[in-house]
């Protein structure tokens, strides 16, 4: 993919404050085995989502917030989970939290892909809004 790419929609969309919130999740997911990386990368996923998004006037500007954000905590990017098993139980790799990169570190962990979104969208929705309104203040 072009590294370009990303921040090209971004600018198209006039949304350039979101490239902050698209890197964290972009580097959160890097590493992971995606079976079919060319389309399930985290950067492949944002960039179709951002290219079906049409340019929208100002007065728009809340509602392309809210598309975006809803498709992103809907799509099947966060279907890919992983844990590692560990002496108290099974721990889940979060990824709002955590670098996938830096839970693999830590030990042999098993990665697969469920039906559902982890964590839940709503969950998700609420992470987005708050990193951007952070990015505004």
């Amino acid at each position: 993919m072009d590294i370009n790419a990303i921040p090209a929609e971004l600018s198209r969309l006039g949304k350039t404050t979101w490239l902050g919130l698209i890197e964290t999740l972009i580097n959160h997911f890097e590493g992971y085995p995606f079976d079919h990386p060319e389309t399930q990368r985290a950067d492949a996923v944002i960039l179709t989502l951002l290219q079906s998004l049409p340019r929208k006037p100002d007065d728009a500007d809340a509602l392309t917030d809210e598309i975006f954000i809803t498709r992103l905590s809907h799509s099947d990017l966060f279907s890919h989970r992983a844990f590692r098993q560990m002496p108290e139980g099974a721990r889940y790799w979060e990824p709002l939290k955590e670098r996938f990169a830096e839970f693999v570190r830590s030990g042999e962990s098993v990665q697969y892909q469920a039906e559902h979104e982890y964590p839940a969208p709503d969950i998700i929705r609420n992470w987005c809004h708050h990193q951007l309104r952070s990015i505004r203040q």
